[in-house]
């Protein structure tokens, strides 16, 4: 049968850290109304808590309480990396014999400030 998380329309903001209980935060995202056209993602990120928007809709909130030995707001106290990926296979958005074999991720532009 047809895979339940192959959902090719759909984003999935994640947060990837070791907490102490569980290190993938995966929120249940949006879907993708047009996927030839350009969209905005942003990800505001303050001492407690990530919050990820597409085309300005706050798509999903993460908050984090970490386990010992870390202290708040470990880990996210110190630089991390940003990454932007078109990603499929494995569990999320594994593909199907209607997945195109090529695709291409185009990035029009990155702003980043503190």
């Amino acid at each position: 049968g047809e895979n339940p998380y192959s959902v090719p329309m759909r984003i999935y903001p994640a947060v990837h850290y070791v907490d102490g209980a569980d290190d993938v935060h995966t929120g249940d995202g949006t879907t993708i109304q047009n996927v030839s056209i350009f969209h905005t993602y942003a990800l505001e990120w303050s001492p407690t808590t990530m919050s990820f928007f597409y085309d300005n809709k706050l798509v999903w909130e993460h908050a984090w309480d970490p386990a010992a030995p870390l202290d708040s707001p470990q880990p996210f106290d110190q630089p991390f990396k940003v990454v932007l990926s078109q990603v499929w296979g494995g569990l999320w958005n594994a593909p199907t014999d209607a997945t195109p074999r090529r695709n291409v991720l185009v990035v029009d532009w990155v702003k980043v400030w503190k």
